[in-house]
């Protein structure tokens, strides 16, 4: 892990409950997000990253999209999503490959 944005992780946490946009706002206390990873974790397939109430989420956002975001590829290196729709656990979503 080379990056981690505390401020938007923060800023989600407020919008699904954990903290207060503005004081009249309540406070959730069983709304959580966990990091399992820190910067400068070596991470490997198979490897949780982060932690939350999937369920609570997913009546709370309007997406269930994840961004990935890759900073170490070389200029010979490129992106191939393999799978998408619904994905099960440890299924492969995209490879890095060498470009032509």
């Amino acid at each position: 892990i080379e990056k981690i944005d505390a401020l938007e992780i923060g800023k989600l946490s407020v919008k699904l409950g954990a903290g207060r946009e503005n004081k009249e706002d309540i406070i959730n206390p069983t709304v959580g997000i966990k990091l399992n990873k820190l910067v400068g974790d070596k991470v490997k397939k198979g490897d949780k990253l982060i932690s939350f109430d999937i369920e609570y989420i997913k009546n709370k956002v309007p997406s269930m999209a994840t961004p990935f975001i890759f900073t170490a590829l070389n200029e010979n290196q490129r992106v191939r999503l393999i799978n998408k729709g619904k994905v099960n656990a440890l299924e492969d979503i995209l490879v890095i490959e060498e470009a032509l």
